[in-house]
C-alpha cells in the first residue's frame, strides 16, 4: 500500500502509523480504547458492590440452607416447585421451602415407620418436635409456618428444619 492510498482510506488500521504523525502506531496513540481513570474507578466500584451483594446472598443461603448444594426452587403459577434429585415436585400448599421440607420429611422417613413409631414410642423426640411445630403453626396468623416465638418452639422448628435438610 503506498502513501497516497493510505491517506485516502476512510479509516486508519490499528497497526499503521498514526495520522497525527507522532511516530507511534495508531493503536498506541489515538487508537486506544476509551478508558479513563474515572471510568475504571466506576467499574471497579460496581464490581466491588456486585461482589459484596453476591457474598451477602451466599452467606444468607448458607444460613438458611446449610453448606451443601443450593436448593433449586421457584414459585410458578402460585405453586412452590422444588427440584429433588432428578425429579421436580410441587404443591399449592407449600408457601415456603420449609413447608416442602416438612411435607417431604414424611416421604423420606416413610409413613409406615411413622405409624409404627407412634404406636411403639409415642413420646419419640421427632413427634415432640412435630407437635411443638404444629402448635406454633396453629398460633401463627393465616396458618403460615412462620418462625415461631419462644425458645421451646424455636428449638422444635430448628431441629425439624435441620432434620429435613439432612433427609434430602
Amino acid at each position: 500500500m503506498n502513501s497516497d492510498t493510505r491517506s485516502r482510506s476512510l479509516f486508519t488500521r490499528r497497526n499503521e502509523p498514526c495520522p497525527c504523525e507522532s511516530g507511534l502506531r495508531y493503536k498506541h496513540c489515538h487508537g486506544r480504547f476509551n478508558t479513563s481513570a474515572t471510568t475504571d474507578k466506576g467499574i471497579e466500584q460496581q464490581l466491588a458492590e456486585r461482589g459484596r451483594i453476591k457474598e451477602a446472598e451466599e452467606m444468607l443461603r448458607k444460613r438458611q440452607q446449610g453448606h451443601g448444594r443450593p436448593m433449586i426452587t421457584a414459585l410458578h403459577n402460585g405453586r412452590r416447585v422444588v427440584v429433588v434429585g432428578k425429579r421436580m415436585v410441587y404443591s399449592p400448599r407449600w408457601r415456603f421451602v420449609t413447608d416442602f421440607l416438612l411435607d417431604n420429611l414424611k416421604n423420606v422417613i416413610g409413613r409406615e415407620w411413622g405409624d409404627e413409631a407412634s404406636k411403639k414410642t409415642p413420646d419419640h423426640q421427632l413427634f415432640r418436635w412435630l407437635d411443638g411445630f404444629s402448635e406454633a403453626a396453629r398460633q401463627a396468623e393465616g396458618g403460615a409456618l412462620l418462625p415461631p416465638k419462644g425458645r421451646r418452639v424455636g428449638v422444635n422448628s430448628s431441629c425439624l428444619r435441620s432434620l429435613s435438610h439432612r433427609a434430602q
